[in-house]
């Protein structure tokens, strides 16, 4: 067992790699939304979006890991979804969201929209509704500069794995929908992937959001031992070889 490879997608949103450490996550992606405009610092609208994100971190009561919370009224209103990847404990899910809440204003100050991806858990505030809604941009993609010898071997494994496990995580409840699996691959490999939406989204929504995730693959990770792709902040995939 020499070595492994993992990847990441994500919808409205996961993705990047990296090792997380408990006292400060490695950031994966970010990204500053900037036609959604500023907000005046000491204004309404950002003691609402302060207010929003330490409820989420304060907020003991939840610990199947998916927040969405709206503070505040008309224009001064805040939306915020915070997604923790499905096998993290909730004391773990609670400190990457925390450390998260810090890094999108620090990231992207002043503005009325973000969104911020590590390994654990991914954050997106914004002025409008984001709440049940499929949105596939901006997306973000980092691959493992390595490439696999059978490629149309691997890929053949790797897509009938991600499409059995997309439709196991679109089944899933109001709480959690998420998929892990496994499956063999050309030269002695095993291929372990994970995908996950926030569960908000409707089944097919989330099968939608999956499968156009994967369908990113061939594009920007052909022949990759692995990557990861993110596109807004509804899904999560990843996928990692061990030989």
């Amino acid at each position: 067992m020499g070595s492994f490879q993992m990847v990441y997608i994500l919808c409205p949103i996961f993705l990047h790699f990296i090792a997380l450490s408990t006292s400060q996550p490695e950031l994966l992606y970010h990204h500053c939304l900037d036609n959604l405009g500023n907000y005046t610092a000491n204004s309404t609208y950002q003691a609402n979006l302060n207010h929003l994100l330490n409820s989420i971190y304060s907020n003991t009561q939840i610990d199947y890991g998916f927040y969405n919370f709206s503070y505040g009224e008309n224009t001064n209103k805040v939306y915020a979804i915070a997604l923790c990847r499905g096998d993290t404990r909730p004391d773990a899910c609670r400190d990457c969201i925390n450390y998260s809440s810090s890094a999108i204003t620090t990231l992207c100050p002043n503005q009325k929209g973000a969104i911020v991806g590590f390994e654990k858990c991914m954050l997106r505030y914004s002025g409008r509704s984001i709440f049940g809604l499929v949105e596939v941009e901006p997306s973000s993609s980092v691959y493992n500069l390595n490439n696999v010898s059978d490629v149309d071997g691997f890929n053949k494994s790797l897509f009938s794995l991600l499409d059995k496990l997309r439709d196991q995580a679109a089944a899933g409840d109001s709480r959690l929908k998420y998929a892990t699996g496994e499956i063999s691959a050309p030269d002695s490999q095993t291929i372990y992937a994970l995908t996950q939406c926030t569960p908000d989204l409707s089944q097919s929504d989330c099968s939608y959001c999956l499968y156009n995730a994967s369908a990113v693959i061939p594009q920007c990770c052909r022949a990759r031992r692995g990557g990861t792709i993110g596109a807004f902040f509804q899904i999560m995939q990843k996928w990692r070889i061990i030989f």
